[in-house]
C-alpha cells in the first residue's frame, strides 16, 4: 500500500476476512508502481519464505477482483503441480519494442516447448535463445517480450517463487532495473524474472486449441480466456459500463462466465484527472461481488477445493 493510507485503520476495520495490510515505502528514483514488481518477492518473504504452507500466490492491482472457486477449478481441472514453477494468465501484452508494436490480449504464449509425451499442461520451458537479457532476442523464435496485464491478474506457483527468490541478488536487482521512469510497467518485471530463468506462461488451452491459437501471433485468434475474459487492453468503458456487459454475459451464458477467474473491476475512470470513488467506482465493485458470488451460489462449487 503506498504510505500515506491508514493502515491501522484498514487493519481493523477492513479486514473482514483476516486481510492484512502493509506499507511499501517509496523507492528514490523509481516510479511508485515499483511496488507491483516487488510484491511477490515481499510477501513470500513475508509469509515464511520456502517454509510458506500455502499453494498459489494471487497478484493483482487494486482493481483485481478475484472469483477463488473458479481459480480452485482452473487449478484442479488441469492437475497442475503447485511445486512446479508455473506462472499462470492469459491476459498478456506482447511488444515488439518498449512500449511500441504491442499486441492485447495474447492468451497463449507460443515460445513454449510442447509437454512431454502424456502430459497435458506443463511448466511452459523457453527455448535458450529467448532468456537473454534485455531485448536480446535474435536467437529467439518470436522476437517479443511477453508481459501479464495487472488488471486481469497473475498467478505464481509456490515452485516459482521458490524459483525467484532462490538467488537474493537475482530478482530485486532485475525489478530496480525494469521498472525506471521511462518504462513504468510493474509488470513487465514479474514476467521477466521467470523468462531469464527460462520460463514463460503456462498454457491452459489443451494443447492442440493452444497450438491453433498459437499460430496467429502476435495477434492470435483467441477462442476462450479466463483471465479477465470480458475485459479489453485498457478498456475505455466506465465501471458501470462494464458492469452492464458483465450482467449480461452471465444471464446468457453463466456457466461459461463461471469460468472466469478474474475481472479487472475499474477501467476507464483510472484515466481521468477526478473521479468520485463513491459514486462512479464503489456501486459497480459491488454490483461486481454480489453478481459473481450469485452466480457461485447458483451453480454450486464443485471441484473448488485447495489453498
Amino acid at each position: 500500500m503506498d504510505a500515506n493510507l491508514d493502515i491501522r485503520t484498514l487493519n481493523t476495520l477492513g479486514a473482514p476476512y483476516s486481510e492484512t495490510f502493509s506499507v511499501s515505502p517509496d523507492v528514490p528514483g523509481h516510479p511508485h508502481t515499483i511496488r507491483h514488481a516487488l510484491t511477490p518477492l515481499y510477501s513470500y518473504d513475508a509469509l515464511g519464505g520456502a517454509n510458506g504452507t500455502y499453494s498459489w500466490m494471487l497478484l493483482g492491482d487494486d482493481d483485481t477482483v478475484w472469483n477463488l472457486p473458479a481459480v480452485l477449478r482452473l487449478l484442479n481441472e488441469r492437475g497442475l503441480d503447485a511445486g512446479e514453477p508455473h506462472m499462470l494468465g492469459d491476459f498478456q501484452y506482447h511488444c515488439v519494442r518498449e512500449h511500441f508494436e504491442c499486441t492485447a490480449p495474447v492468451a497463449v504464449d507460443p515460445r513454449c516447448a510442447p509437454c512431454p509425451a502424456g502430459v497435458a499442461y506443463c511448466p511452459c520451458r523457453l527455448p535458450p535463445g529467448c532468456t537473454r537479457r534485455g531485448w536480446n532476442y535474435g536467437e529467439c523464435p518470436y522476437k517479443l517480450r511477453a508481459s501479464p496485464y495487472g488488471g486481469a491478474g497473475l498467478i505464481f506457483s509456490m515452485g516459482m517463487l521458490k524459483l525467484l527468490a532462490r538467488d537474493p541478488h537475482f530478482y530485486f536487482p532485475l525489478a530496480l532495473d525494469t521498472v525506471v521512469p521511462e518504462a513504468t510497467s510493474g509488470d513487465v518485471a514479474l514476467a521477466e524474472g521467470a523468462r531469464l530463468l527460462g520460463y514463460g506462461f503456462t498454457n491452459l488451452l489443451p494443447a492442440a486449441e493452444a497450438a491453433r491459437v498459437a499460430v496467429g501471433s502476435p495477434k492470435q485468434n483467441i477462442t476462450r480466456r479466463f483471465f479477465a475474459p470480458h475485459c479489453g487492453f485498457n478498456d475505455a468503458r466506465s465501471p458501470a459500463e462494464h458492469l452492464c456487459v458483465l450482467q449480461d454475459q452471465a444471464a446468457r451464458d453463466p456457466a461459461a462466465f463461471r469460468t472466469a477467474v478474474s475481472v479487472h473491476a475499474r477501467q476507464r475512470i483510472m484515466y481521468s484527472s477526478y473521479h468520485d470513488l463513491m459514486l462512479e467506482v464503489l456501486p459497480a465493485y459491488r454490483g461486481l461481488v454480489a453478481l459473481l458470488l450469485r452466480l457461485e451460489g447458483e451453480g454450486g462449487v464443485e471441484g473448488a477445493s485447495g489453498r
